[in-house]
């Protein structure tokens, strides 16, 4: 058996539109983060604490943020928010803005949103386009 050459790790964050876990009051949002971290706010507030990125500023590594003007699940402001606080945390954080675009365009690769992901992810990773 030979041995296995570990991989590189590259600490980058690419975040498309993360429902922040203090957004449940949003009805769109609620129930299915409610459901992920199995239950409340109130119930387990430490489980909100530990996945909100926001609460865990600053992330200190390269981060690219990714909203769409059409989202009705993840408001605008949300993104806005977290890339204020990320650099005033001294985080490196760049906020793309697509009109036109909903909530799950940018998961979808026929979708016309579908090349501001893939340049992300580009982005981060330096790769040559």
């Amino acid at each position: 058996m030979g041995s296995k050459t570990p991989r590189s790790v590259v600490p980058v964050l690419l975040e498309l539109a993360t429902i922040p876990p203090k957004a449940t009051a949003l009805r769109t949002a609620r129930a299915a983060v409610n459901k992920l971290l199995g239950g409340s706010p109130d119930k387990v507030p430490e489980r909100y604490r530990q996945t909100s990125p926001i609460e865990l500023l600053p992330l200190k590594v390269e981060q690219r943020l990714i909203q769409r003007t059409l989202d009705r699940i993840v408001p605008e402001t949300f993104s806005k928010d977290f890339e204020v606080a990320a650099r005033k945390k001294g985080d490196h954080v760049r906020l793309a803005i697509i009109t036109t675009a909903g909530h799950f365009d940018l998961i979808a690769p026929y979708s016309f949103a579908w090349p501001a992901a893939v340049e992300a992810v580009r982005s981060l990773l330096k790769l040559d386009r």
